[in-house]
């Protein structure tokens, strides 16, 4: 069954067909891309959804290229990617997090993520944080649906090597107040 990602921060230049090349580009197979527009204007309005051939594919892909530069855009941008709800409800399932910080100006989202994932199959995603030029400031989060699995990786992983050049350092990530 086809599933689908979010890709926002798009340019008003940047069409399906654009969409569609920066995926292939990255080795990425799409099924459609769907530009949303303002439906009084038509103008794009900066983000759309993009088809794949099923859900492992879509995450796949999340995990491997958000935040990685969008080949052909100018001014630089960076994928922007999340899970497409399409005005469903939420997944309310809880999520355990962790902070993971001294990480290298090279690992990025999908390195952060399998890093995790390969021990703890609970891992749901990575995130590193960059600045406004795009570049890491050192620290990122890591999802995870088991609060054992969250609890085991904090004490397995602490100091570990194999994340970039230094030992990573982990703590609970505090939830943000909603």
């Amino acid at each position: 069954m086809a599933a689908s990602l979010w890709m926002g921060d798009l340019e008003p230049y940047m069409d399906e067909n654009f969409v569609s090349r920066a995926f292939a580009t990255m080795g990425e197979l799409v099924l459609s891309v769907k530009i949303i527009r303002n439906r009084l204007t038509g103008i794009p309005a900066g983000y759309c959804f993009v088809e794949f051939a099923d859900l492992a594919t879509a995450e796949k892909c999340l995990h491997k290229i958000n935040g990685k530069p969008l080949p052909g855009a100018t001014p630089a941008k960076r994928f922007k990617l999340n899970y497409a709800t399409y005005g469903k409800q939420p997944d309310n399932s809880p999520e355990y997090s962790l902070f993971v910080g001294d990480l290298t100006p090279d690992v990025d989202d999908g390195m952060l993520y399998e890093f995790f994932v390969k021990v703890y199959p609970s891992c749901r995603g990575g995130k590193v944080v960059l600045d406004q030029a795009g570049v890491s400031r050192g620290y990122g989060f890591v999802k995870f649906t088991d609060e054992l699995e969250q609890k085991r990786a904090l004490t397995e992983c602490q100091g570990a090597v194999g994340l970039g050049s230094k030992p990573v350092r982990l703590s609970v990530a505090i939830p943000k107040a909603t």
